[in-house]
């Protein structure tokens, strides 16, 4: 009988699997590595201390030092991924039609192209660019609420008006779903803002529109998958 070799791990489908992984986990890391450089003023001006670790003071020695190497480590395991994704895209066009490695380089890149349209292929580069503005924008200025706000909402009304010139999801649903989810979070921001708060009605009814909504929209997409499922068997 013939022998399978499906399963046997290639170099490209090696790098396949290591970059699917390094997507997956790539805010993580970048939400983690930043802790120690998301330092807030003492209210009597005398020091900073990290957000998450009140009792460590930044710039002091220490504790901090060891957390900088790790931050440092860290950074720069999340930047060589994101660098060399963007390398990939940017060789993309030229190295997939070579008839020499060409087959070799989709199966490597399958991770970042595969779930967009020929229109949108780079699309994977943008995401993981928003994952890093969205996660480091705390540090940025991280005294400054209204200005993480104005960072946030201008990151998010970007990021909404590049999806929609784009539509880069292959199934088309999927699409509807990540704006739906998109203008949420960019509601949540701006709504929870608010100093004074929100009186009970008031809060309700946004909650029923918004997560519900999004909720909906969610099921609906369900819905069509199964039913594209049940087609194709």
């Amino acid at each position: 009988p013939q022998k399978l070799t499906w399963w046997r791990w290639t170099k490209a489908r090696t790098i396949n699997i290591l970059g699917a992984f390094c997507s997956m986990v790539f805010v993580t890391m970048i939400s983690v590595a930043q802790i120690p450089i998301n330092c807030y003023s003492h209210p009597n001006d005398v020091g900073r201390s990290v957000r998450a670790y009140p009792d460590i003071i930044c710039g002091d020695g220490g504790s901090h030092n060891t957390m900088l190497i790790f931050c440092c480590a860290l950074f720069l395991l999340a930047f060589a991924f994101y660098a060399a994704c963007v390398f990939a895209t940017i060789g993309a066009p030229k190295w997939s039609a070579d008839k020499a490695i060409g087959n070799e380089f989709l199966v490597a890149t399958r991770f970042l192209f595969i779930r967009y349209r020929v229109e949108g292929w780079y699309w994977g580069v943008f995401l993981l660019m928003r994952s890093v503005l969205i996660a480091l924008t705390p540090t940025f200025v991280p005294d400054e609420p209204h200005a993480q706000l104005i960072i946030f909402c201008a990151i998010f009304t970007f990021f909404i008006a590049m999806h929609m010139r784009l539509w880069p999801w292959k199934v088309p649903l999927l699409n509807v779903v990540e704006v739906v989810i998109m203008a949420m979070l960019l509601l949540t921001v701006t709504t929870a803002s608010s100093p004074a708060g929100f009186n009970g009605p008031l809060l309700i009814t946004y909650l029923v529109i918004a997560y519900l909504g999004a909720q909906l929209v969610l099921v609906v997409a369900g819905i069509s998958l199964v039913h594209v499922f049940s087609i194709l068997k």
